[in-house]
């Protein structure tokens, strides 16, 4: 019997914003850190542009892999959970996750999907933890969203 691995996290929320102000807020570093939750962004909004994040504990580091501006938008990481050697570079540390934001107008404003991928690649100790970790971390990010945004339909 095979059993399946779990390889994904997602998120579909509607936002009543313009498409426009959705994609700043996901986008533009001084926006990303208050809906991330991070002390400090940076981002270098272009495919193979590097993305940091700095918490008081914790540093995490991306790289863009998708800019298309006001619907997609997406970047390679290591999640939460799983060590990233900060003296190495980011690719060369496989594997990584993907996640992307997907967005779409819609009659109520805008919908973003939100999709964080890869995780069957990782041994079942790390993928377990990464799950519970990204799960709990990407529920605390669109409440920053919410925030940030104005409140949010669930879907």
């Amino acid at each position: 019997m095979v059993t399946a691995v779990q390889n994904t996290i997602e998120r579909e929320v509607i936002y009543p914003q313009p498409i426009e102000r959705v994609w700043s807020a996901l986008t533009e570093a001084d926006q990303l850190k208050k809906w991330f939750g991070s002390r400090s962004a940076e981002i270098d909004l272009r495919p193979g542009g590097a993305m940091h994040l700095v918490w008081e504990n914790m540093t995490a580091r991306a790289v863009v892999e998708t800019v298309d501006p006001t619907s997609h938008f997406s970047w390679r990481w290591k999640p939460g959970s799983v060590a990233d050697d900060l003296t190495r570079p980011l690719a060369e540390q496989e594997p990584l996750t993907l996640v992307e934001f997907n967005l779409e107008t819609v009659e109520r404003g805008t919908r973003v999907r939100m999709v964080e991928s890869g995780f069957a690649a990782f041994a079942e100790s790390q993928r377990i933890a990464a799950l519970n970790q990204n799960n709990g971390g990407w529920d605390e990010c669109f409440k920053g969203l919410a925030a940030l945004l104005g409140s949010a339909d669930g879907g």
